[in-house]
């Protein structure tokens, strides 16, 4: 997806320019650039797959830092427009529905794979044949060639290749289940995350030590399943800066007195003297949004 890091690129280029405008006094030329940027964000997250989410993160990051250093300098006929042209931005797709993409996508393409050289093989004990195929296919071949002097990866590479095809498709099948379990624990309110996630990595850890032959049957689940722990925390510190962005341009135009909750969360209003700080809990700890300070 070569596009993702050329958005990032072309983001911080409109950034400045957005900048430069502002400090010119050219507001109405850079909140376009400022609304360009999101737009193009969102463009990349709407696409249900986590690199594009985590862009969209980065991007609209940095727009929010640019935006609220500059809020002050627009006129209040200037922040109405630009609430409602925020209100107007395509959606992002949520780390759940990012997970359940990736596992129809990489789950039905891992599916179609084995079917198609497991018939070439034509041997039900070639499960090690057919794992070596899809290393090469996915890049974990390096797995399966320990180096000579390394006898506790020649253990493990030796379990993983005697393995049979009935034995490798089960591995696929425990892998679409694991990321079936991701998938509802992305869906849980953020306090009730922690212990399910804890659980499936904690299951997950155990069986990469390859200590028995169920261990190696998770193989799939082990190597190719994404680590979400912390793209779910960023995906609620995402959600309440965006939250607290609305609120910025509320509180600038009406007063502190319009401040509203953001994800059901208290937001803490403090002025400053230049402008004002928005501060509310998100994850394990706080998003904090600096409104009047030039980044």
């Amino acid at each position: 997806m070569p596009h993702l890091q050329k958005a990032r690129e072309l983001a911080r280029v409109a950034l400045l320019r957005a900048r430069l405008r502002f400090a010119a006094g050219e507001t109405d030329a850079a909140i376009i650039d400022v609304l360009d940027v999101y737009k193009m964000a969102r463009d990349c997250g709407c696409q249900p797959i986590l690199i594009a989410f985590l862009v969209d993160v980065a991007i609209e990051k940095m727009t929010n830092d640019v935006l609220a250093a500059h809020l002050p300098l627009l006129k209040p006929e200037q922040l109405d427009s630009l609430a409602a042209e925020l209100q107007k931005l395509p959606p992002t797709s949520s780390v759940a529905s990012c997970i359940q993409s990736e596992e129809r996508m990489f789950g039905d393409w891992l599916d179609r794979r084995i079917h198609a050289e497991a018939a070439k093989l034509n041997d039900p004990q070639a499960g090690g044949k057919l794992l070596r195929i899809l290393g090469a296919d996915t890049g974990l071949e390096s797995e399966l060639q320990p180096k000579p002097d390394d006898a506790e990866g020649k253990r493990k590479a030796d379990l993983l290749l005697s393995l049979t095809v009935a034995e490798v498709r089960a591995s696929l099948k425990q892998m679409r289940a694991d990321y079936a379990e991701l998938g509802a624990i992305a869906t849980l309110p953020v306090a009730e995350q922690a212990p399910r996630l804890k659980k499936l990595e904690d299951a997950l850890s155990e069986a990469r030590k390859l200590t028995k032959r169920e261990d190696a049957v998770r193989y799939f689940s082990t190597t190719l399943l994404p680590t979400v722990s912390n793209v779910l925390l960023r995906e609620d510190q995402f959600l309440t800066r965006r939250g607290l962005m609305e609120q910025a341009i509320r509180v600038q135009r009406q007063g502190a007195t319009a401040l509203q909750p953001v994800r059901s969360q208290r937001v803490e209003h403090k002025k400053t003297a230049n402008g004002f700080e928005l501060r509310c809990p998100a994850g394990n700890s706080e998003e904090v949004l600096i409104v009047g300070r030039t980044p």
